[in-house]
């Protein structure tokens, strides 16, 4: 990769719309990775500070890389990946690196579930709602949790499936950070 990035982690990568193999092995993960590509509609897609009820886009962490994790509270994989989050946001804090979990009503079975989640398992970072699904749409996220990488500029570094786990995401989010 120019600009002296660490390659990814190999699998089935998206290089903008082509999709490209780069190796041959076997790989249970799915990394999208958007060679400084950002999606300035998204970017600018209006959701909800859970705490605050203040309207924010991801626009307004740019000059900051960026951990977006798109959640629902009855998912086993998502209850999972946001304790792996939380290990992540301890170690990173002071690092220069932000963390925010959106969660996506349109997925969940039960309105309030996210409320009983959120009460009985506080969560260190900021908690941003989805409009429905408007957000998770507009980064075209299939599974949850869906992960993305965004570098200070707001570019997608990668975006990572449901099965991706920490150790996969540090390459792209020191990328990121550079």
């Amino acid at each position: 990769m120019a600009g002296g990035k660490r390659p990814l982690p190999c699998g089935d990568f998206q290089w903008r719309n082509n999709s490209k193999k780069i190796c041959d092995e076997q790989c249970d993960i799915d990394v999208f990775v958007f060679e400084g590509g950002v999606n300035v509609n998204a970017l600018q897609i209006p959701v909800t500070d859970m705490a605050s009820q203040e309207r924010k886009t991801l626009e307004d962490f740019k000059g900051e890389a960026l951990i977006v994790t798109f959640w629902v509270s009855w998912c086993p994989d998502c209850r999972r990946d946001l304790e792996q989050k939380r290990m992540l946001h301890e170690a990173m804090t002071d690092k220069g690196l932000n963390m925010v979990m959106v969660h996506v009503p349109a997925r969940e079975a039960d309105p309030e579930a996210v409320h009983t989640f959120l009460h009985e398992h506080p969560l260190p970072f900021q908690l941003l709602e989805d409009n429905g699904r408007e957000l998770f749409d507009a980064y075209e996220c299939q599974t949850l949790p869906t992960t993305l990488v965004l570098n200070k500029r707001g570019e997608t570094e990668a975006k990572f499936r449901d099965k991706a786990s920490i150790q996969d995401m540090m390459p792209a989010v020191a990328n990121a950070m550079m």
